[in-house]
């Protein structure tokens, strides 16, 4: 029996002893997604019942960009999203009313390439002649992507004009895929596990982002402001993310629990095979690295990095900066069992260094 039914249980059984129905109200947590390994921690805790369910009812939506999930989350059908950095980025900049609460992931952002692109592109050694031998190439992205945005840094960086190549936005991954695949693209910007799955279709990946801007941020937990007004639904969101972090990293010496966790996450990504999934999260050098951490410094680099570009003016990167909040994290890792010194500590390190976690997940 899962936490959530547990807990209905309990109160069903009180009413029928003749007893008090005392029961702490749930508060609904919507959370927009990206099928994606980036999002991992959420579905571990969603499907491991890592979030208390006394407190939140956290319920999962899927999208195909971020681009939809700021539109929702600004509409208010969204609590908190966890879209690429650079569509909250643009609307935070923009005054939106949003803040950056948490991380998810880094990296794992790619340019994948036809074969003949592929040989063209790999024959450089320098990543800025590899981007060079793009003038004039038809390239596929997914308008709002955090990887187009670091592409676009390193086009800038490279001395090139949008305008020195054929840049098309799609809607979704499967539509880049599609169109190298088909042809009308030479190469396509994806983020994991669409890059496992576009090698899955004799692509090669040319460029991996991080060689533009190393150790990028990718996808942030971004919450309405209104919704954290009350900090408790945050936190206690939070915290299930965080014991899903400890699960994940427990489970490469519990094979019992890998397998587990495995097919946890495969129930959101049933595209991919074992190995595959693997090859994302598992192995030694995984391609998506995943953590719950906010990750202050690596914000700001981004930020840094796209007002170097012009890619946001100065005044947006201020507003972004001034709108992390580490507060809620903090509070998480102290109802996790942290001392608040230690909690502070943890707040610039990856949740993985973080000495104070306890060893088991509830």
């Amino acid at each position: 029996m899962n936490l959530t039914r547990l807990s209905y249980a309990l109160v069903a059984l009180g009413a029928l002893a003749g007893g008090p129905t005392i029961a702490r109200a749930q508060t609904p947590v919507r959370v927009g997604y990206l099928p994606a390994t980036h999002d991992a921690l959420l579905f571990i805790a969603k499907d491991e019942g890592l979030f208390d369910a006394s407190q939140v009812d956290v319920q999962l939506r899927p999208y195909d960009n971020s681009m939809q999930i700021l539109s929702d989350l600004k509409s208010g059908a969204l609590d908190i999203g966890i879209p690429g950095i650079a569509t909250p980025a643009v609307e935070i900049g923009g005054r939106a009313a949003l803040s950056i609460v948490g991380g998810a992931a880094s990296k794992s952002a790619a340019l994948v390439a036809s074969a003949p692109m592929y040989q063209i592109s790999t024959a450089k050694a320098d990543t800025l002649d590899k981007l060079r031998t793009l003038r004039g190439r038809h390239v596929g992205a997914v308008r709002g992507s955090t990887g187009l945005a670091i592409f676009r840094q390193g086009l800038v960086k490279a001395g090139l004009d949008e305008k020195a190549l054929d840049l098309r936005e799609y809607g979704k991954p499967a539509d880049v895929i599609s169109a190298v695949v088909a042809g009308d693209l030479d190469a396509g910007l994806l983020w994991s596990p669409h890059m496992t799955l576009a090698q899955g279709r004799d692509l090669k990946v040319a460029i991996w982002m991080s060689e533009i801007l190393k150790d990028h941020v990718c996808c942030r937990q971004i919450a309405r402001d209104e919704f954290l007004q009350q900090a408790r639904p945050t936190v206690e969101y939070l915290m299930g993310i965080l014991r899903a972090d400890q699960a994940l990293r427990r489970s490469h010496a519990d094979p019992a629990l890998r397998a587990r966790l495995m097919r946890d996450i495969r129930h959101y990504l049933p595209t991919l095979t074992d190995r595959q999934l693997a090859r994302e999260l598992f192995d030694d050098d995984p391609y998506t690295t995943v953590s719950p951490g906010i990750d202050r410094a690596g914000i700001d680099e981004y930020l840094k990095a796209m007002e170097t570009a012009g890619l946001l003016r100065r005044d947006q990167c201020a507003n972004v900066r001034d709108k992390v909040r580490p507060d809620l994290m903090l509070e998480a890792y102290v109802r996790l069992g942290c001392k608040r010194d230690i909690a502070r500590a943890c707040l610039e390190k990856r949740a993985a260094d973080c000495e104070c976690l306890p060893t088991a997940t509830r």
